[in-house]
């Protein structure tokens, strides 16, 4: 007879299989550059934008302390990213009562999901609110940095190409250490750090 075989989802998991902890500040570092880059990318392609002005949005953003501090308060600030653009982020609660490998798989995709989301409301939400930009242009900057997520989520392109078109179109470095990510002159060997 042969075994039936086993559904992979299903394999169970204990505590020691997994980090939850882990695995969120994972998800959450990566995003957290993913989202810089795709605003400093979608900010580039405004009219008449210079190195000077890059970096000068980038430092008011940075110096702008933040107003989100709870799952609540991302939702409430996706809900104005909507309401300004029509892009819809997802943001999920995510059961960390994992028993097999498919609740693993899904905390992970809903954990990557929601920090993605949650990095793209805590930066634009200082834009939003010192009107750092014009708010048509700042409708078309969110509008294409959503875009880009997709497409760096669908693989047609990667943060490092954009890492790369800020280094060869503006002399900028934007840079991730520890999850602090910080943009600077190429030349210029101390960055400013932002946190987040």
């Amino acid at each position: 007879m042969s075994r039936k075989k086993v559904n992979p989802n299903r394999v169970p998991v204990g505590p020691g299989d997994y980090n939850l902890e882990q695995i969120k500040n994972q998800a959450a570092n990566g995003k957290v550059l993913q989202t810089w880059a795709v605003l400093l990318a979608a900010l580039s392609n405004l009219g008449g934008m210079t190195t000077g002005k890059l970096l000068d949005i980038w430092q008011q953003i940075d110096q702008a302390p933040t107003q989100i501090h709870t799952f609540e308060e991302t939702e409430q600030e996706l809900v104005k990213i909507r309401e300004l653009t029509g892009v819809s982020l997802s943001l999920q609660r995510s059961s960390s009562a994992i028993h097999t490998k498919g609740d693993l798989t899904h905390f992970i995709r809903t954990t990557t999901a929601n920090a993605v989301s949650a990095a793209f409301a805590i930066i634009a939400e200082p834009m939003i609110r010192e009107k750092i930009i014009p708010p048509e242009e700042l409708r078309i900057v969110l509008q294409r940095a959503a875009a880009m997520n997709e497409e760096i989520a669908d693989g047609e392109i990667s943060v490092q190409d954009i890492q790369q078109m800020l280094l060869d179109e503006y002399g900028l470095k934007l840079v991730d250490a520890d999850g602090q990510c910080s943009l600077v002159a190429a030349e210029n060997t101390e960055p400013a750090m932002l946190n987040l």
